[in-house]
């Protein structure tokens, strides 16, 4: 039964090992779509935005490159209902 024990304990820390990495490898890809809905959400208010208002300005396209996705979308609620740029992001 000893002589058991370091394989065991082998087995158990490469089951840990591989938790350990299916763990991080899943948060990668969690990470990975929350980013590329965040950059499908700039997008996309830009390219609306721009239609509905002409050229945007620098600032305000700035601003959607480093917003969050709350920002992002309060601002996509309020795209059809803002008369400027500027209500648009107020």
């Amino acid at each position: 039964m000893a002589a058991d024990l370091p394989a065991q304990v082998c087995v158990t820390n490469t089951r840990m090992t591989m938790s350990t990495a299916e763990r991080l490898r899943e948060e990668g890809r969690t990470e990975g779509r929350r980013e590329g809905r965040i950059e499908g959400k700039q997008q996309s208010l830009l390219r609306l935005a721009t239609q509905r208002f002409g050229t945007l300005p620098e600032a305000a396209r700035q601003r959607v490159n480093v917003a969050c996705e709350a920002d992002l979308d309060r601002w996509m609620d309020r795209l059809l209902s803002a008369r400027s740029v500027a209500v648009l992001f107020a």
